[in-house]
């Protein structure tokens, strides 16, 4: 479910900062082998999602 949230409505981490530090830091807290898959795929979404976020930014600020 969170994994959905995180891929499919990223926008609510982007609006709200400490809403993603506090996803950050959850996913951080987690422990044990079974969640290392889970909570590496939602890092990756997330990374991935911020890549975007900055390549996006960097065209606005430097137009060709």
């Amino acid at each position: 479910m969170l994994r959905h949230w995180v891929d499919n409505h990223y926008y609510d981490f982007e609006r709200d900062e400490d809403l993603l530090l506090m996803l950050n830091n959850f996913l951080e807290g987690v422990r044990g082998k079974a969640m290392k898959r889970w909570v590496y795929s939602i890092n990756k979404v997330v990374s991935r999602r911020v890549s975007t976020l900055i390549i996006k930014q960097l065209k606005v600020v430097s137009p060709s």
